[in-house]
């Protein structure tokens, strides 16, 4: 169930309300429902099928056109495009080491005119103390330095200014860059945008809500005279939640999201739920509690769709009975309404406006508006985030990968069951039995080796077999170069040929440059699907922006940023930058070194191959090792050090020959002696 915004902002009047007006309003909006619910009937069948598709399941239609006594093999073809496609994404969009997106200064950053004082007040400071060392270092050992009075005061370079304006400005980025890593890391980020992801891929869009605001509650322990106690406050914190597909219903006349006069989301909730939303201030608990009496056994009912996915989780598709139960079908609306149906359900409209078609978020429970207030997200943006695997250019809906190769997937189950059904048909001799000639006292149902079958007939009837062997014709090769044909056109038609998602050599065979060229074939195809799920993701995280600069009581992360997404640039960093960072690296001449910063260049090196940045000192231990490595008395032991371990080795290597020269003469005087006994 979603969790309705719990925005703070106040925006009702003391005016009557009364229920004649918002059953009217109510009546209207869920009439705009029926509408846009009616025209999405197609895109529900076609997500139906894919789904079908992705679980090796007919449809109704083409089961019923399948003799009971035929083959019914679904080779899950899509299943394994859908599986192979999803964990490549996952390794693009989701990279190892970092995160998917970042932000950054704007260009021309505009920052707060008490902070830019501050700045020409620290780059002036610079600037005098720097005259002020000069004068220093000109004066004579044991004088004081002295200021001509003469002398005009220094002024910072506009170079100077600016640089420190960016490094403000990229000081408050990186404040803000953690909040926000914070706060997805509580709302749950990854699980809930790959949900989306994998909604794009089966059925073409894949959907994420928010960020809405929510009130939680912040426990922490406090020092109060000489003890602690728990402090506990209820403060505001964004949230995002995945949205079903199935339960969006947006104006079906549009292409794009934008251009839609509004947006439906429908919850079913129960009676528990439905009475905690009357508990809430910004809802209207009146109505809601009229309506729960007037329905005390639920309004939700099954729509077709509903039906058809729970037959395809338990494959069943005749006598399953489905029961909702006590639930409350309840419409989440993001849209256009005219001014005066707000001013009617109490919300204050500026007197410019009362003319006007206002964006705003209405709750219905049945025709009854249990909630109607100006909406309250930044920018007034409806707060829905779209991911689409393939645009469909004639739909605000996109297009998934099984509905791409759905023609291809029906030819391949086709000549698999002809296939099977053919193998059936030839896997045995079938027998043509006259059964006048046959004695009536044999079973000719009962076939086995060296049978004797008894027969009757004279004169001509004898000269034909009772029992002759008919032979049909094996067509499986035929069949198989079909399923192979089509195997290829589904890797043409989807842009991920098979062969890239596997070794096409013998285990181990493939080399390292192979490996790379089949990897940088993968990430040229997808990168197409990466870039619609960065701007998904840059939708997602300027949303973030926007809510700490409209609701975050922390002054200190709010600036002006522009959000970049990295899952593209991850791609290409995995597999190309990689390998031009390490050529770089290995061209760079000392002289080249001397522009670079180490320890960036060294982080890009190790990010580039996923290795770990804690291996890489910090600066602080950085300094302290070439301290310890500069100090004369350091390398004075180190050279002493040096010398005794070669001094050691010398002695070692000494005795050894000793030894060895030792046992050469012992050896040479057995000898001697084995040759004066022989004599």
């Amino acid at each position: 169930m979603a969790n309705p915004t719990d925005f703070t902002k106040e925006q009702t009047t003391g005016a009557t309300i009364t229920p004649e007006n918002l059953q009217s309003f109510g009546f209207r909006l869920r009439s705009r429902f029926t509408v846009n619910e009616s025209l999405r009937y197609t895109k529900e069948k076609e997500w139906l099928e894919s789904l079908r598709q992705h679980n090796g399941i007919y449809d109704p239609e083409v089961e019923a056109r399948i003799d009971k006594n035929r083959s019914r093999v679904y080779p899950k073809i899509t299943r394994s495009k859908n599986i192979s496609v999803e964990a490549r994404l996952h390794d693009i969009c989701y990279p190892d080491t970092g995160k998917n997106w970042g932000i950054e200064p704007s260009p021309d950053s505009t920052i707060p005119d008490q902070s830019l004082q501050r700045i020409l007040q620290e780059a002036l400071a610079e600037e005098q103390a720097k005259v002020i060392e000069q004068i220093k270092a000109r004066t004579p050992e044991g004088q004081e330095p002295t200021i001509p009075p003469d002398m005009p005061v220094p002024q910072p370079s506009d170079e100077a200014i600016q640089f420190k304006i960016d490094q403000f400005a990229k000081k408050k980025c990186r404040e803000m860059e953690r909040e926000i890593e914070d706060q997805l890391l509580d709302t749950k980020y990854d699980e809930k945008t790959k949900r989306a992801l994998r909604s794009g891929l089966h059925l073409g869009t894949g959907l994420v809500k928010g960020p809405l605001v929510q009130s939680k509650k912040m426990q922490r322990w406090v020092l109060q005279g000489n003890q602690y106690v728990l402090d506990s406050r209820e403060v505001p914190t964004p949230y995002l939640e995945f949205t079903r597909l199935w339960d969006f219903y947006p104006d079906m006349s549009v292409t794009e999201l934008d251009e839609a006069e509004g947006i439906f989301e429908r919850h079913v909730m129960t009676k528990h739920d439905v009475r905690k939303l009357a508990k809430r201030p910004d809802f209207n608990a009146e109505n809601i509690n009229e309506y729960l009496r007037a329905t005390p056994e639920g309004d939700a009912s099954f729509k077709w769709w509903e039906i058809e996915l729970q037959q395809i989780a338990t494959k069943e598709t005749e006598g399953t009975q489905f029961f909702k139960g006590r639930k409350y079908e309840v419409l989440e609306y993001w849209g256009y309404v005219d001014a005066r149906d707000l001013e009617e359900a109490g919300v204050t409209v500026p007197e410019e406006d009362k003319d006007m078609e206002l964006e705003a978020n209405v709750w219905l429970l049945g025709q009854y508006v249990i909630k109607a207030v100006l909406n309250p997200v930044p920018k007034e943006k409806r707060p829905y985030y779209i991911f689409h695997f393939e645009k469909d250019d004639s739909s605000i809906f996109g297009r998934g990968l099984a509905r791409i190769i759905r023609d291809t997937q029906e030819t391949i189950c086709a000549a698999a069951r002809m296939t099977l059904d053919n193998a059936a048909i030839c896997a045995g001799d079938q027998l043509e039995i006259n059964m006048d000639l046959i004695d009536p006292n044999e079973d000719v149902e009962n076939i086995y080796q060296f049978r004797v079958w008894k027969r009757n007939g004279i004169g001509a009837d004898a000269q034909y077999p009772a029992v002759r062997i008919i032979k049909f014709d094996s067509h499986i090769q035929e069949y198989l170069m079909i399923i192979k044909q089509f195997m290829e056109f589904g890797d043409l038609e989807t842009a991920f040929p098979t062969y890239m998602l596997i070794d096409p050599g013998a285990a181990g065979q493939e080399t390292a440059r192979g490996a790379s060229i089949r990897q940088g074939s993968i990430n040229t195809v997808v990168k197409d699907v990466a870039k619609n799920f960065d701007s998904f993701n840059a939708g997602i995280i300027e949303g973030m922006y926007d809510w700490n600069i409209e609701f975050s009581g922390k002054e200190e992360i709010k600036g002006d940023y522009r959000v970049k997404a990295k899952g593209y640039t991850s791609l290409i960093a995995k597999e190309l930058r990689a390998q031009l960072l390490s050529q770089i690296n290995t061209i760079l001449s000392e002289d080249d070194r001397a522009w670079l910063k180490t320890r960036e260049w060294l982080e890009e090196l190790w990010k580039a191959h996923d290795l770990p940045l804690d291996v890489l000192r910090t600066e602080e231990e950085y300094r302290r090792y070439v301290a310890e490595t500069s100090d004369p008395r350091v390398l004075e032991l180190q050279v002493q050090k040096l010398a005794a371990e070669i001094e050691k080795m010398r002695a070692s290597a000494l005795g050894q020959v000793a030894s060895a020269k030792k046992k050469n003469i012992e050896a040479a005087e057995m000898a001697a002696g084995g040759k004066r006994e022989a004599a």
